[in-house]
């Protein structure tokens, strides 16, 4: 920690005794915790984040083409960005 305080260089193939009793560990810690529930990162890598499913939803329920608008850039190596519009939003304005 001294010689990398910023910890911007992994050293873990250098010693690999560490990180296994490290990660054994981890594994016991989590285990422990969970007590033979499932874990709920798991789902969450599997599934992805609940604010993401509702996104989802919300555009199929729009219509891919209602939720949506490209908007070009001046910039020449983009020519076009899907971006997601709340167009009740735009109309309140």
């Amino acid at each position: 920690m001294a010689a990398d305080p910023e910890e911007q260089h992994n050293v873990a193939s250098a010693h690999p005794a560490v990180v296994a009793e490290l990660d054994s560990l981890l594994m016991s810690w989590l285990a422990e915790r969970l007590a033979g529930r499932p874990d709920p990162m798991l789902e969450v890598v599997e599934c992805g984040l609940p604010a993401v499913a509702r996104l989802q939803g919300v555009i199929a329920e729009e219509g891919e083409q209602d939720a949506q608008a490209v908007i070009e850039l001046d910039e020449p190596e983009a020519s076009a960005v899907a971006v997601p519009v709340d167009y009740g939003v735009l109309a309140r304005e």
